[in-house]
């Protein structure tokens, strides 16, 4: 029968080869079906209480599954319990939960297994399948307590029995290095430890004891046991993985201490092997006389002495109960084991907050910077010891830079796991580089490491480096430029060998040497690409050119800027070259020129983002509103209308009673044609007709319309801004003027009376100090009663004089009443005209 059309997977057809097929066959199919079974997950991970017609068929295709693998791991041959191990660990990836809480059964079957004696191939598969299923089950506690736990028991000490050897008594005595699940095994409980220390605190005491052998080897011991160790030392030389998951394991141990001990734990195995370097090195570096003093206490000042003719050796009270060593290049071997292990260390995750040692971790490292290799340091000779031989000597400064490598990996991994908390301890690392770098610079893995732990340092304390430091760094910078370049050679070297394999006997030396002094200062090179590579130099070396160029740009010497401008360039060095442009050389002299061309025609063809926004730099389009298209005309002169219509409104007055301004100005300009009321001559008949006659003209001229008048082109001046337009017209009567008495000229009158819209009146006057008078009393849009100031009428005439008789006075003023009317209905035509 087919299978359903619904099933996305091929799992019933899994499930039938695996039935059909005979277990001596199964190893040849077993990596399709494991890779096929990656994507069976929906059946695997699905409940097996479906309600449905078809879930049920799918139920019983997993349980065919499940029960075939267990068959198989009970299975005789060896090739059946091996195909069931690789694929109970593909089921339970791919099914999850579901596949979990029922593999017990698969779990003891594993463990059976590990105590068979199958393959190394099989127990190293049970041992990653086991591993991998405890991991899978800490994030289900049900599942921890049902299967984890009671099984964990039980595979602690079968692996161990795996990697160790025991004596006639059943004891461990050491670990069994021949053994290839050494790294397996080691490797699981790396894993295993951090999320069930319970688990693994009974047992901790027999794998650290294991591991002691483990975590700093001596090669240089095999075959040469040494007859103070009371266990034997390893017959194999252990490889480095073996021993870098040995210091991990070895590291990692302090979570299976009490909660509330671990940190205090951990201090304490720190400080242990800190100590054990110390005593290393006492031994070690007995053939030269150290400069370093111990500032920590509980370090002994100087090693004991020892005669020269006994090989040098560890003491026997070795502090962390490592193997005994004999002989310098076993106590090398030693020291670098050591601070590989406070590497670890260091670099390690721990289970609580811990208190780093970092005195005692950088006196460790400076006493080891010190020893170099009897080369000059600062002008002092490194001292020698007299008693120790030539050859133990020779031995040591040949290991010297390989010690001085762990040192530097050690500081590294200090930087990189303190990161900016390290920045007050820059100064002693930068301190110890200058020391190795002064007289190992001509090793490449000592120069290596030197420019990655620059890369590490300079981006947090770069900028603020002081002018020595600066200097000692300036060496490294041109060490790293001539990593890079290409070896330069003349251009016309076939040429010259040719002329000098030309030459005679006793003209050859000399042309020669002539020849060599003019090709060593020829101006005209070129450069070939190098022979031999080091890409780990080469490596460090161009990672750490833009770091120069970005962090200690502004300090930099001018020569040693130019060498890495130059450097960027020959090797085509685009991030360097960027750097350079965006942190140019503050130079107090002419400013360089930029290499920003050259970077540019060295990303032609390429897109490169950062020197396209470089070269070209587009501001962000600025996004607002829509305005409309306005005539800027037309807009100018509304505003203008605008203006016009605001003075207009803001300078009228308040609404008057029409009579009774007609009454006031009668009073005012009567009063100053009139003589004054002390005058003899003048009489209450005079002042009624001169009354009846302005009354007269009012009411005939006088409209409700508010009219402007307009000013004549003879007299218009320009009036300031928001001034009334007004009008000046001449009267035929000319005044005098008296001390007593205030003369009134035709040039006072500049508004005659005009009624507005609102029926409010404007008069203004001007005296002759040129100061405006408002007659009008009141603020804009109220009205006010005026009282004009009484002006009297001194003489008619020219020449008139101050003692004029009555009757003159009469007679003139008889006279001159038509002419002011004849005057004033001139002038209100004259304003009916210009409206």
């Amino acid at each position: 029968m087919a299978p359903p059309s619904h099933l996305p997977s091929p799992l019933r057809a899994i499930t039938n080869r695996l039935i059909t097929t005979p277990s001596y066959a199964l190893p040849h199919i077993v990596p399709h079906l494991a890779s096929s079974l990656s994507s069976c997950s929906a059946l695997l991970s699905a409940p097996e209480n479906h309600s449905t017609k078809l879930g049920n068929e799918d139920a019983v295709i997993v349980h065919k599954l499940k029960t075939r693998l267990s068959s198989l791991l009970q299975d005789k041959s060896v090739e059946g319990r091996w195909a069931a191990v690789v694929l109970v660990k593909a089921a339970i990836e791919a099914g999850g939960y579901e596949i979990l809480r029922t593999s017990g059964p698969w779990i003891h079957g594993l463990l059976g297994i590990l105590t068979k004696p199958d393959p190394i191939s099989t127990k190293t598969m049970t041992i990653i399948t086991l591993t991998r299923i405890f991991l899978l089950t800490h994030q289900y506690q049900s599942l921890v307590r049902e299967l984890t736990t009671p099984t964990l028991a039980k595979f602690i000490p079968s692996c161990l029995n795996l990697i160790s050897i025991k004596d006639h008594s059943n004891t461990c005595i050491r670990a069994n290095i021949s053994t290839s699940l050494l790294e397996t095994v080691l490797d699981a409980f790396c894993h295993l430890i951090p999320h069930h220390p319970a688990t693994f605190r009974p047992p901790a005491t027999q794998i650290q004891k294991i591991l002691l052998p483990l975590v700093a080897p001596t090669p240089s011991m095999f075959g040469n046991q040494d007859e103070r160790n009371s266990s034997p030392v390893p017959d194999l030389i252990v490889s480095d993985t073996a021993e870098n998951l040995a210091q991990q394991l070895f590291v990692i141990l302090h979570h299976c201490a009490p909660k509330t001990s671990s940190s205090a734990e951990w201090g304490t195995a720190l400080r242990s092997v800190v100590e054990s370097v110390h005593v290393t090195a006492d031994q070690a570096f007995r053939a030269v006389i150290e400069d370093w003093e111990p500032r920590s206490p509980g370090l002994s000042t100087r090693p004991p002495r020892t005669s020269s003719n006994v090989t040098v050796q560890s003491p026997q009270n070795e502090t962390l109960g490592l193997p005994l060593w004999t002989g310098i290049y076993a106590g090398t071997e030693r020291l670098k084991g050591l601070l590989a292990l406070l590497k670890t260390f260091i670099g390690s995750p721990t289970s609580s907050q811990i208190s780093l040692p970092l005195a005692l971790i950088l006196e460790l490292t400076e006493r080891i910077s010190l020893v170099q290799n009897g080369y000059h340091r600062r002008g002092s000779s490194q001292k020698i010891n007299p008693e120790i031989g030539r050859d133990e000597r020779e031995g040591l400064w040949s290991q010297v830079p390989s010690i001085h490598l762990e040192v530097l990996e050690l500081l590294q991994t200090l930087v990189t796991r303190l990161d900016a908390a390290s920045i007050p301890l820059h100064g002693a690392i930068l301190e110890q580089i200058e020391w190795i770098f002064e007289t190992e610079h001509w090793n490449r893995d000592v120069r290596a490491d030197i420019y990655r732990l620059l890369g590490s340092l300079l981006p947090l304390s770069g900028p603020s480096l002081k002018k020595d430091a600066l200097n000692s760094i300036s060496e490294i910078i041109i060490s790293a430029c001539h990593d890079l370049l290409p070896l330069p050679t003349s251009a016309d070297s076939d040429s010259t060998l040719k002329t000098t394999s030309q030459t005679n006997g006793k003209q050859a030396a000399p042309q020669s040497t002539l020849h060599t002094e003019a090709l060593l200062s020829t101006s005209s090179k070129a450069y070939l690409p190098k022979t031999t590579s080091y890409p780990a130099l080469e490596e460090a070396s161009r990672n750490l050119l833009p770091i120069f160029l970005t962090f200690l740009s502004v300090n930099l010497p001018e020569s040693v800027r130019t060498l890495i401008d130059r450097t960027a360039i020959l090797i085509n060095h685009k991030t360097a070259m960027k750097a350079s442009i965006l942190y140019p050389a503050n130079s107090s002299k002419n400013a360089k020129a930029s290499i920003l061309p050259l970077a540019a025609r060295a990303c032609r063809g390429c897109v490169d983002g950062d020197l396209e926004a470089i070269l070209r730099p587009r501001m962000p389009v600025l996004r607002g509103k829509k305005v409309k298209d306005l005539n800027i005309g037309e807009e100018e002169e509304e505003e203008e209308e605008e203006e016009e219509e605001e003075e207009e409104k803001g300078y009228e007055i308040g609404t008057m009673d029409l009579d009774a301004t007609k009454q006031t100005h009668i009073a005012a300009i009567s009063q100053v044609l009139l003589p004054s009321q002390d005058s003899s001559t003048s009489t209450s008949q005079d002042q009624l007709q001169l009354q009846a006659s302005l009354r007269n003209i009012i009411d005939n001229n006088s409209k409700p319309k508010s009219k402007s008048i307009s000013p004549s082109p003879q007299s218009q001046s320009p009036a300031p801004k928001r001034a009334y337009p007004s009008a000046q017209y001449t009267h035929h009567h000319s005044f005098t003027s008296s001390p007593k008495r205030r003369r009134i000229d035709s040039s006072d009158i500049t508004d005659l009376p005009s009624s507005r819209d609102d029926g409010s009146v404007n008069i203004d006057g001007t005296d002759n100090n040129n100061k405006t008078m408002d007659f009008s009393g009141g603020e804009e849009g109220t009205s006010s009663n005026i009282s004009p100031p009484p002006l009297q009428l001194e003489g008619v005439g020219e020449g008139g004089d101050k003692e004029s008789n009555n009757s003159n006075s009469d007679s003139d003023s008889d006279d001159d009443i038509p002419q002011l009317h004849m005057d004033l209905d001139d002038l209100v035509a004259g304003e009916s005209d210009d409206d």
